[in-house]
Formats: structure tokens, C-alpha cells, sequence
């Protein structure tokens, strides 16, 4: 990178916006009151969710999550120039207190922050705000896995007397279990 041909540019840019009469926009000006909120909605009732229910539904549960916490701060919209490191946290914070897990708070975050990274390649919106880039994740929290027992496993396959429906998913187990599924 040529540092001095950045600097020229940055100082060019510099005079033009002091030389320029008033019609350059002051950064106080430049703060971008477009909506977030409203940025993934479209996106997700675009084309590029068109043929993808699954990945589209899970993501409108995370909107959904995003709209009731703002619906508890007494907001109706987030804007691209609110999303903070701040915001992360508190967001974060109120996931929890609502009873998700943080793996599930991380999975949340981790989605509205590829909705982020969408919003800065995207010609379109061209946003240059993104909290992620200092944002740390809290680390997932590790379950021990349980496994059956071989007492248990004989308990199974020699279960007699159940109805038929319950039958019916004993024998599916029982069959996931002896293949690897």
C-alpha cells in the first residue's frame, strides 16, 4: 500500500470539502438514518431467500427476537448508524435474561452479523458500519454428551407390550441406533 498516495487522496479530499462552499455534507450530516430492520426484511422477501424456506424461516425468528427487543427498549426501528458494539451487548444481554442459551444468543448474533456483512458488500447500501469487526463473541458452553447405557440398549430391544405407535418409534430408534444414523 502507498501510504502517500492515500494521504494525497485524503488530504484532496480534505480541501475540497473546506473549499466547497456548503454543499458537502458535514459528518454530523452524513450519519445514516436508513433502517436496518428494514434492510433485512427486504432482503429476506427477496429473491435470494426465494427457494430457501428453511434458512429464510430461521432467520425471521431471529427478526422476530430483534423486533421484541426493540419493542422492549420502546423502539419501533434500528437504524445502520445504531448498530454499536453497545448495541451488541445489550442486545446480547437481553437474550439471555429472556431465557436463550448462549450458544443460541451466539448463533442469533453470529446471523445478524452475516445480515451485516451483506449490508457492506451490497452496492446498493454500500454500509460502512459494521460493530462486528470488534465485537467478541461470548465462548460456547460445552455439554458432556450422554450416551445409553448396553443395560439400557437390551432394555430397548426387549421391550414388550407397547401400543403400536410407540412400538413404531422404538423400532425407528432402534433401527437410527444399529446403522449409525
Amino acid at each position: 500500500i502507498n501510504s502517500a498516495e492515500f494521504n494525497q487522496v485524503i488530504e484532496r479530499t480534505r480541501l475540497e470539502f473546506l473549499n466547497d462552499g456548503g454543499s458537502l455534507k458535514t459528518l454530523k450530516e452524513r450519519t445514516d438514518n436508513r433502517s436496518f430492520l428494514n434492510y433485512v426484511k427486504n432482503l429476506l422477501n427477496g429473491t435470494k431467500y426465494k427457494n430457501s424456506h428453511g434458512t429464510r424461516i430461521k432467520y425471521l425468528t431471529v427478526v422476530t427476537k430483534l423486533e421484541k427487543y426493540l419493542k422492549f427498549r420502546n423502539k419501533e426501528d434500528l437504524l445502520f448508524h445504531e448498530l454499536t458494539i453497545e448495541f451488541l451487548d445489550d442486545f446480547q444481554s437481553f437474550m439471555v435474561d429472556s431465557g436463550m442459551t448462549q450458544n443460541s444468543v451466539t448463533h442469533y448474533l453470529k446471523i445478524l452479523k452475516s445480515f451485516v456483512q451483506h449490508s457492506c458488500e451490497d452496492r446498493s447500501v454500500m454500509n460502512t458500519n459494521n460493530p462486528f469487526q470488534n465485537f467478541k463473541f461470548k465462548k460456547k458452553e460445552t455439554r458432556l454428551k450422554e450416551t445409553l447405557t448396553n443395560e439400557e440398549i437390551d432394555s430397548l430391544v426387549n421391550c414388550q407390550g407397547l401400543d403400536s405407535r410407540l412400538n413404531q418409534v422404538r423400532l425407528m430408534f432402534l433401527f437410527q441406533f444399529f446403522t449409525g444414523g
